[in-house]
């Protein structure tokens, strides 16, 4: 029997034990003991991803929100995310809940240059549903999934067979990840000793302006970076760079900080994003002791004050994207007008009329046999004005060739695609011009060009946009980088630059008005 001294005792180291065991792991500690059987150490870069925290539809209402896309880039938007959201949606029915992904160096020749390896943890009983959901979205000829307890294991075969589950978590990724803390990503990025080796001896010196570092420098001063978002509606970041030193972060954060500043040094930088050179502060870490840290989104306002910069990058990549559309819409109407010459031996007419001579159709209806659109070309009645009754029932299946997706607030069934009509154009007169009339040449003169919202027209209506010799640039429409995009004779497809243009712009207009044109813009 127990003496009352024993059970006092024994009670005490219950209770100074208790907390240890009843404690959970924290984020950190977990994510590297899942880590280290994969080979955590030589990772570059390990990244988790916690997907009950991922709200698709929140995140698409927030980036739709932000980049103010129009109805059918929203409409694409969605359509992208059709695959990922089933995914998603699969993935978590089957019992998958966290991803922790570890991307490995690979140098060597006929190698791919990264390996990527994961392990994804489960809801208890659910890692062979998880498996096998994931089996059929993984390329099998590069990855071996395997469930193993409660998780499932993504690797090549080779790294599957080197598999070692007795391998001790590291310190240096636990640190990493509580330093980032709880959300709904994280991302861990950590030298390995042969790559601090590489960068310390390969990296030349960075000139002056970034800090004028070597590399020994920097591979000496960096020991890890940790990143943590979270995703939108409320949008929140948080970086935080380990240094080996006080001074070595201070050097870290010179370099981040140069590099900003020379980022947004161009002009076309300043006028994308205006007020960069106020929101740098913002965003550019800062040196605490032996650290580098920046925190975006704890106070009111701070992502709405910066996402300017946030979405800079993305609408410029839009209106590249739609420029570069808006060219090879262009060149395929180019493409349908000279078909159209080679078998009428003649340009189509600004407008189609009766024999009184009133305008009845658009010359957009009748190059349609030209664009693939011979069956609705069949359905118009051609000796019909636009607006007849039965006529302007088609008025509905605009082609999505003629839709404008650059040019905002256009209604439905108008398009921006016009032809110049005035003295000496191609479209001045009641007949198609041959192209042997176009005396300043094909590759001088002007053939379609965009409109304005403003000025945009029903499609089959015979109405485009009329020249004034005085402003001749009056109607059309301008992009960001103050450009308009024209289909020229030739069939080519150029973007002029209006500030330059000057009266060279209404000379390209003409096609037989003997200007010269001055090549300098």
């Amino acid at each position: 029997m127990l003496r009352p001294r024993c059970l006092i005792v024994l009670a005490l180291g219950v209770l100074v034990a208790l907390p240890a065991y009843a404690q959970p792991k924290s984020l950190g500690s977990r994510v590297s003991a899942l880590a280290a059987p994969l080979g955590a150490d030589e990772a570059l870069v390990i990244a988790r991803v916690d997907t009950s925290k991922i709200d698709v539809q929140a995140s698409l209402d927030w980036a739709a929100k932000a980049m103010k896309v129009n109805d059918e880039e929203r409409a694409q938007m969605e359509k992208g995310l059709q695959e990922p959201r089933a995914f998603l949606q699969g993935f978590r029915d089957a019992g998958g809940q966290e991803m922790i992904w570890l991307v490995f160096p690979t140098p060597g020749p006929g190698r791919e240059p990264i390996d990527v390896a994961g392990v994804i943890t489960t809801a208890p009983g659910k890692a062979k549903e998880v498996a096998a959901f994931l089996r059929q979205a993984i390329p099998k000829e590069r990855f071996e999934v395997t469930d193993r307890g409660d998780t499932v294991v993504i690797a090549s075969s080779e790294r599957t067979r080197a598999y070692d589950g007795s391998a001790k978590a590291s310190e240096t990724v636990a640190k990493a990840f509580d330093a980032a803390g709880e959300g709904t990503a994280q991302a861990v990025l950590q030298l390995s000793d042969d790559t601090r080796r590489v960068v310390r001896e390969t990296l030349p010196r960075l000139p002056e302006e970034f800090g004028g570092v070597s590399g020994k420098e920097l591979g000496d001063a960096f020991s890890w970076a940790a990143l943590s978002i979270d995703a939108p509606p409320k949008l929140k970041l948080k970086l935080q760079i380990q240094a080996s030193s006080a001074e070595g972060a201070k050097s870290l954060a010179q370099v981040i900080g140069n590099w900003y500043k020379i980022a947004a040094s161009p002009a076309e930088i300043r006028e994308a994003i205006p007020g960069f050179e106020e929101l740098l502060p913002l965003f550019t870490p800062k040196a605490d002791g032996n650290k580098v840290v920046l925190s975006l989104g704890e106070k009111p306002g701070e992502i709405d004050r910066l996402l300017p910069v946030i979405v800079a990058p993305l609408q410029a990549a839009r209106a590249a994207a739609r420029r570069s559309q808006q060219m090879n819409t262009l060149k395929q109407l180019g493409l349908a007008m000279h078909n159209y010459h080679d078998t009428h031996k003649a340009f189509p007419p600004q407008a189609f009329r009766d024999k009184a001579g009133k305008p009845l159709l658009s010359w957009r209806v009748h190059v349609l046999p030209y664009i693939d659109e011979n069956d609705l070309y069949k359905q118009f009645h051609l000796d019909e004005p636009w607006d007849s009754e039965h006529n302007k029932k088609l008025i509905e299946k605009m082609p999505k060739i003629y839709a404008d997706t650059r040019v905002p607030g256009v209604e439905k069934g108008k398009t921006t695609f016009v032809v110049p009509v005035g003295k000496d154009t191609i479209f001045g007169g009641t007949e198609g011009m041959k192209i042997t009339k176009i005396s300043d040449g094909t590759s001088n003169t002007i053939m379609v060009l965009e409109s304005d919202a403003e000025h945009a027209v029903t499609w089959t209506k015979p109405d485009d946009i009329d020249i004034d010799p005085k402003e001749p640039a009056r109607g059309l429409f301008g992009d960001e980088r103050k450009q308009i995009l024209a289909l020229f004779a030739d069939g080519s497809v150029r973007a002029l630059p209006l500030p330059k243009l000057g009266e060279n712009l209404y000379h390209m207009l003409t096609a037989s008005g003997g200007e010269v044109i001055n090549s300098d813009f």
